[in-house]
């Protein structure tokens, strides 16, 4: 009793003489650690109290660690979902230089093209300039590329000049304010919180003795127009940066007004003059060059080639010819980039395609992460996602579809990218070919989709007096026959054509998106010992089940006796066992022309075939979801073994 009665003390001492418990500070990161020390006294609470509430619990828990209770129940459920816990992810995305230069600094580096604007010349007037931050060497370089400069060669000296439609619009531009001018129009200028202390003065007088404000304010006077130091002040964006504090948007707005009332005339009529002025300067540099351009002489072209006949000759048909422009040789390539088009010299246009088809494949690639098999988006969202890859690869196709499709080579090249999109839409196994998972995925192939295109705008170019909307349709029916007789002649993806042989029907069918299992089921990829001895996966194709030689799809969903229980319902609802004829009418329904006339008959038909669609989908994924358990329960126990079949 003595014993006791000393121990009660000496705890109530160590609890006096202990520091308070430390809390786990707001927004600090919980690592692994101790996300796994959460979840073993969360166990031991279970196991020592089960019938205890959830929330007593996490009370508890997060007085024992420390941490919040809000923190304490996401790390549990993460735990009761994925059977793990990860630490966060630390990476941040680091701020880019042309994401922080403002459209105030970026138009100013476009009126710095003096001369022939080379990248030192722009470097040295930027950095002279005091409303321009200061840069370096490689990150103007990298800036001016961003701004939609390009570099050509004139006499070995590397030339910055802005592409076409730049020019085109800067060209637009001064022609417009000039003609509303002349009518004597007025001319609104927008984005004014652009307004720049120093922009519209080129001249001051400045005191050099005055040292500061604070001297000017001793001596008796004023300091004048502000002389541009620190690159100069955004007169109503800078005030707002400078007072915002709270960063709320109703504050934000009050500064904003704030700062535009501060502005005066004077200001307004500064930048007025200072828009008006480098009008001028831009008319002036257009003029000059276009009465440059017609002075210029006509140049001479010269074409000279090899007339022999040697059987060099005949096996390359043609010699390339040498072209001569006043003496000087032009090179000759065997492709030319217009208008993001790469043209080549036989017009195959295989190496627009290989373009075309590698960006549509990295697109697709990096969509893919977006998309897990299992979960993820739904099927609407994938199929928006996979039109970007598409938008990619179709580039132009009315241009090139005619004679970029003639070839098999670029046809294989459209269907390898087009595959990679439609394997991220439909969730299938990897090794599902091209036809088969165009089709599951509704996507027309690209090469028919991009000769579609083509006859559409040349029949809208010929045809002014249709509506748009009709040819589209009547060209969409002429690709999808095209596409039918494609899918009867294929050699690929066979048990996909058995279950749906008609393209068209599938293409009408009810919204219904495709699960990782239901896929399984209608591409024959999947947890089947015939296709894994297909890939090298496993030893033999006999069902582990029933001892069939030959465990295929079709025996696993609607032959083998262990998943008999699993289709009693199907059944039911069938009146006799389901049979793979019966699933192109599952998912599609049946034909327009099979329904009655009575609206009530045709509703109860249509909702039977909705029950039927979700009883099927709920049969696939059980069945599934077991054969997938019990085989990989039986590659942990082969590890355990010691027997592993390598992959």
């Amino acid at each position: 009793m003595c014993d006791r009665v000393d121990m009660v003390s000496e705890l109530d001492n160590v609890e006096k003489t202990m520091s308070p418990k430390k809390r786990n500070i707001p927004g600090k990161m919980i690592w692994s650690r101790q996300k796994i020390m959460i979840i073993n006294i969360y166990k031991d609470m279970k196991l020592k109290s089960p019938s205890k509430p959830y929330k007593e619990m996490m009370v508890e828990i997060s007085n024992i660690t420390g941490i919040g209770r809000n923190s304490i129940v996401s790390i549990i459920s993460e735990y009761k979902k994925t059977g793990t816990v990860t630490s966060p992810n630390k990476t941040r995305n680091k701020k880019c230089l042309f994401d922080s230069i403002d459209d105030l600094d970026r138009n100013a580096l476009r009126q710095k093209r003096k001369e022939i604007p080379t990248i030192d010349k722009i470097l040295h007037a930027v950095n002279e300039d005091p409303a321009l931050p200061d840069f370096k060497h490689t990150s103007l370089y990298s800036l001016i590329k961003k701004l939609d400069f390009v570099f050509t060669k004139r006499k070995r000296c590397s030339v910055l000049t802005e592409q076409e439609d730049l020019l085109v619009w800067r060209q637009n531009y001064l022609y417009d304010v000039r003609k509303y001018r002349e009518e004597g129009r007025t001319v609104y200028y927008l984005d004014e919180t652009w307004l720049n202390t120093g922009d519209c003065v080129d001249k001051v007088s400045v005191d050099q003795s005055i040292r500061s404000k604070h001297d000017a304010f001793n001596k008796g006077l004023t300091t004048g127009v502000t002389n541009p130091t620190g690159k100069g002040k955004r007169l109503i964006i800078g005030y707002v940066k400078q007072h915002n504090t709270t960063y709320k948007i109703d504050d934000v707005k009050l500064l904003l007004n704030t700062a535009i009332e501060r502005v005066t005339s004077e200001n307004w009529q500064n930048f007025l003059q200072h828009v008006k002025t480098e009008e001028d300067k831009m008319t002036e540099v257009d003029e000059n060059m276009d009465a440059i351009i017609d002075n210029l002489e006509p140049c001479v072209l010269t074409i000279t080639g090899d007339t022999s006949n040697s059987d060099d000759d005949l096996k390359n048909k043609y010699n390339n010819p040498e072209l001569l422009v006043e003496g000087h040789a032009i090179p000759i390539k065997q492709s030319m980039r217009y208008l993001g088009v790469e043209i080549d010299i036989r017009l195959s246009f295989t190496k627009h395609i290989q373009q075309a088809s590698r960006k549509a494949t990295d697109s697709a690639t990096a969509i893919g992460r977006l998309m897990p098999n299992i979960g993820g988006s739904s099927q609407s969202k994938r199929a928006l996602l996979g039109t970007v890859a598409n938008s990619k690869m179709l580039y132009a196709s009315p241009t090139w579809a005619v004679r970029g499709t003639k070839t098999a080579k670029n046809r294989a090249e459209l269907a390898r990218a087009q595959r990679t999109v439609a394997l991220r839409i439909t969730r299938p196994i990897g090794t599902v070919s091209a036809d088969a998972s165009s089709v599951l995925a509704s996507m027309l192939p690209a090469d028919l989709l991009a000769t579609e295109r083509a006859r559409v705008r040349v029949r809208l170019d010929e045809q002014a007096d249709v509506a748009p909307s009709a040819v589209k349709n009547q060209e969409r029916i002429i690709s999808i026959a095209a596409w039918q007789v494609r899918w009867d002649r294929s050699n690929k993806g066979r048990w996909t054509y058995r279950l749906l042989p008609d393209v068209g029907r599938w293409l009408t069918k009810p919204p219904r998106t495709l699960t990782f299992r239901l896929t399984q089921v209608l591409s024959g990829h999947g947890c089947f010992r015939s296709y894994l001895k297909r890939f090298n996966r496993a030893d033999d194709s006999y069902c582990v089940y029933c001892v069939d030689p030959d465990d295929t799809v079709e025996h696993t969903v609607f032959t083998c006796p262990r998943w008999l229980d699993d289709r009693v319902r199907m059944t039911e609802i069938m009146r006799r066992p389901p049979n793979a004829g019966d699933v192109e009418e599952i998912p599609c329904g049946p034909l327009p022309h099979d329904l009655p006339e009575d609206v009530q008959a045709r509703r109860r038909i249509i909702r039977q075939l909705e029950t039927n669609r979700v009883e099927f989908i709920r049969m696939v994924e059980t069945i599934l979801s077991t054969k997938e358990k019990d085989e990989h329960e039986e590659q942990a126990l082969r590890r355990a073994q010691g027997n592993v079949r390598p992959p």
